[in-house]
């Protein structure tokens, strides 16, 4: 079984922002415990470990940030931001940029998958994330096709 998408491009913010909240969700204790300290500091009332956590925090955050606007930029992560197309079968994922060349991913190289309202997000690495949008598919047919694919290869419950 082959499903084929239409040719679609990952818009660079909603990039930066679901790996962000991805990171965010994967290392969910370091936020945890940062919170935690300004609780403490306020119920002792001391205001220099308020201070001092808040501006861990606000870096910490500022940090991810970081990290994904930089791979926007960088010219080895510029295929993922490109016009692409996606060829998905049962032993692998292909991505196309043209009809000549294409990037081979196997389906279990996949961390985990995401299903939102009118997307799904493939997790491959911290900063590799597929995005493959509903709209792209070309009928609702390769859609449902689609999903029976990726039940039967445990990438999604």
């Amino acid at each position: 079984m082959k499903i084929s998408t239409g040719y679609y491009r990952f818009p660079e913010g909603l990039y930066i922002r679901v790996g962000f909240f991805n990171a965010l969700r994967e290392q969910w204790y370091i936020s945890f415990v940062l919170f935690f300290l300004i609780g403490l500091s306020i119920y002792f009332r001391d205001s220099i470990c308020i201070v001092i956590c808040c501006i861990i925090e606000v870096l910490y955050l500022l940090f991810w940030v970081v990290q994904f606007y930089g791979i926007t930029k960088l010219p080895q992560m510029k295929i993922m931001f490109q016009r692409i197309f996606f060829e998905f079968n049962d032993d692998q994922i292909l991505m196309h940029v043209d009809t000549r060349s294409a990037a081979q991913i196997k389906w279990g190289m996949i961390k985990s998958c995401r299903k939102m309202k009118d997307c799904y997000f493939f997790f491959i690495t911290k900063a590799n994330i597929l995005y493959v949008p509903f709209k792209a598919f070309k009928s609702k047919s390769d859609l449902n096709l689609f999903e029976v694919l990726l039940k039967v290869k445990n990438v999604i419950k």
